[in-house]
């Protein structure tokens, strides 16, 4: 849990250091509306990784194999 925290929190302070330069940068060739193209596909790519991580997680134990919460009634 530790390191997984430790990893959220090095990326968030990354994406702090990065995102408001390159907003930036594409506000000054591209215009103003650039800034709300780049948070919408920040905000996809989110919803993307959210999607791919509970597709991943869904899946249930093969057949014949039992889980250990599976065991415990027993």
């Amino acid at each position: 849990m530790v390191l997984a925290s430790g990893r959220l929190l090095l990326l968030y302070a990354v994406g702090g250091v990065v995102a408001p330069l390159l907003s930036t940068n594409l506000m000054m060739h591209f215009g103003p509306r650039s800034l709300f193209i780049f948070m919408g596909s920040g905000a996809f790519c989110v919803a993307v990784a959210a999607c791919f991580n509970l597709l991943r997680s869904s899946g249930s134990a093969p057949i014949g194999e039992s889980t250990p919460a599976a065991d415990r009634g027993n």
